[in-house]
């Protein structure tokens, strides 16, 4: 925190720590065909120190008073909204999940599932031109009746 002074120099006053500690507990909810990690916050806490001061040592109460309400009133509420809207997983419209799980590990989580591919008409005629032009410029094309083959 800077003090400004009369003349509106600023100068360091003090600063503060803040050490914030918070249990996640993260999941899997599926909405429809929709699938969303979300986690439940709970356990908020905030503890401050006093750091570094050019001004004394002074009690620190009144501000981790302030803090904490703060904390309790807009933080943690807003935290907790989004934390709880999820976020969804990144999955094509053609991709369906079949009975996703989520796993946690140290400083990760995975996603397991089987799915079920179904392309859109529009990626199954680009995947059908795609194989066509490669099938047509492959050397064995010459061949006679390979291009028959091909094309089936």
């Amino acid at each position: 925190v800077n003090a400004i002074g009369y003349n509106g120099s600023r100068a360091l006053a003090f600063v503060l720590g803040m050490k914030t500690m918070v249990d996640l507990k993260p999941a899997l909810r599926s909405q429809g065909s929709r699938h969303f990690i979300y986690a439940d916050l709970e356990n908020f806490e905030t503890q401050l120190s006093l750091l570094y001061t050019t001004i004394g040592e002074f009690n620190m109460k009144a501000i981790q008073q302030f803090v904490n309400y703060a904390m309790d009133t807009i933080i943690f509420p807003e935290a907790s909204f989004y934390f709880n809207r999820g976020m969804p997983l990144p999955v094509s419209s053609a991709i369906r999940l079949i009975g996703p799980k989520m796993t946690l590990g140290e400083g990760y989580f995975f996603v397991a599932t089987d799915f079920k591919y179904k392309p859109t008409t529009i990626q199954r005629q680009k995947y059908l031109t795609s194989m066509q032009d490669l099938c047509s410029s492959h050397p064995l094309n010459s061949i006679k009746g390979v291009d028959t083959f091909f094309k089936h």
